[in-house]
């Protein structure tokens, strides 16, 4: 296990298991925690930086639904009591219902996985991860050739 810690405060805890990985997957995360496949060992810090920008969009969502849901009982007049119960939640369900969410998230967390690339490989990783989106995530209505363009 190791700690990474992302806005200077928040702790991300990063495990190095299959526990939890599609046989397709090279890495998972759920807000704190990160699970990297044991076999990653020579790509960890691509994976790892990946799933880390993962980490980060749930605790930017999840702030923002915080910022709203005070707003909404601020001026609704009513108690937003329960509503703050479902708000860690917003962002997975809102990762696994909305297409375009999720091409978001992950167009923007495999930019950062292929900074990690040689601008030589670059490329061909760009047309892997592409095939991988199209192939994997359930993304209706986007191409490879559409996301490999949005990859860039």
């Amino acid at each position: 296990m190791k700690v990474q810690f992302i806005f200077k405060v928040i702790p991300v805890f990063i495990f190095y298991s299959d526990f939890l990985l599609k046989s397709w997957m090279a890495g998972r995360s759920f807000g704190i925690f990160v699970i990297v496949r044991k076999k990653e060992s020579t790509t960890t810090p691509r994976v790892t930086a990946h799933e880390i920008t993962h980490s980060k969009q749930y605790y930017r969502y999840t702030g923002l639904t915080v910022i709203l849901t005070m707003i909404l009982d601020y001026y609704s007049g009513s108690s937003m009591q329960y509503v703050w119960a479902f708000v860690p939640f917003m962002f997975p369900l809102a990762f696994l219902l909305i297409s375009r969410f999720r091409y978001d998230m992950e167009i923007e967390a495999y930019r950062v996985h292929l900074t990690y690339f040689s601008l030589s490989h670059r490329d061909h990783a760009r047309m892997n991860f592409a095939g991988s989106l199209a192939a994997n995530y359930k993304l209706k209505g986007y191409t490879v050739d559409k996301i490999y363009i949005d990859l860039v």
